[in-house]
């Protein structure tokens, strides 16, 4: 119930509209042209090159409870004398907000890797499949090939894979009217993530067409009604949803 309000507050929040802006050199937010019909969704597509910039996830603060928020995270890295400059959820969870599934945060296993199957929920949607890191790089894989990706520093898993060698996954419906808000992830290279917010409704293919034509071979869905995204160039924060992980980038000031 809780989560249901949430999520009415943010579709009401959502009719103030949405404006161009970039964070740094490295990571751009923008938004796609207008769409034609009204009915198409507005994108935000952020793309940060894992080179230059330090991609993280994030889940529990000093005192071992999660963060849930973004401000939370923002509040614990200024008083280390860093700085949030982007941030989304990082994949579905439980309503105590541990993960669903894996988690790995620097380097350690918080949560076991979910292989359950033909279970209720997006997650279940199968494939499913995994987000990581590994240093100035990283990917989307589906669940069953994770064990032979090394050296992973961070990961996360959700579901379903959006696309699958190259292919929307042959899941989705292209009349489906299953609409919803939503975010996902995939990487056109090993050292560039693109992430993705719809902030209005869309099918899972819909969705999926727009990781296509950011040229990803594969990507994951990450999470639907309660995606958010928040930008240090933005003055204010994204309605508080709480979050298991949170995946951001940060600087060190100075």
């Amino acid at each position: 119930m809780k989560r249901l309000f949430l999520f009415i507050a943010f579709v009401f929040a959502l009719g103030f509209g949405w404006r161009l802006f970039s964070v740094g050199s490295n990571i751009t937010i923008e938004i796609e042209a207008e769409p034609v019909h009204e009915q198409e969704p507005l994108l935000k597509i952020v793309s940060v090159d894992l080179e230059k910039d330090d991609l993280r996830m994030f889940s529990k603060n000093s005192d071992g409870e999660p963060y849930g928020t973004f401000r939370a995270l923002q509040t614990e890295l200024k008083n280390t004398d860093q700085q949030l400059l982007f941030a989304t959820n990082g994949g579905i969870f439980q309503e105590d907000l541990t993960p669903l599934g894996l988690y790995i945060e620097n380097g350690t296993e918080q949560h076991p890797v979910n292989l359950h199957k033909d279970l209720y929920g997006n997650f279940y949607l199968q494939p499913n499949g995994i987000f990581y890191l590994t240093g100035n790089a990283g990917g989307v894989v589906a669940t069953e090939d994770f064990e032979s990706i090394e050296g992973v520093r961070y990961a996360t898993q959700s579901g379903p894979l959006l696309l699958v060698e190259g292919k929307i996954n042959s899941n989705f419906d292209f009349q489906s009217t299953n609409r919803t808000t939503r975010s996902g992830v995939c990487f056109p290279e090993r050292a560039k993530a693109v992430f993705i917010l719809a902030n209005q409704s869309i099918t899972f293919y819909e969705f999926a067409q727009a990781f296509l034509d950011q040229e990803c071979t594969t990507a994951l869905y990450l999470d639907g009604a309660i995606s958010t995204l928040y930008s240090a160039d933005d003055p204010s924060l994204p309605f508080p949803f709480e979050y298991s992980v949170i995946i951001g980038v940060i600087k060190e000031k100075g």
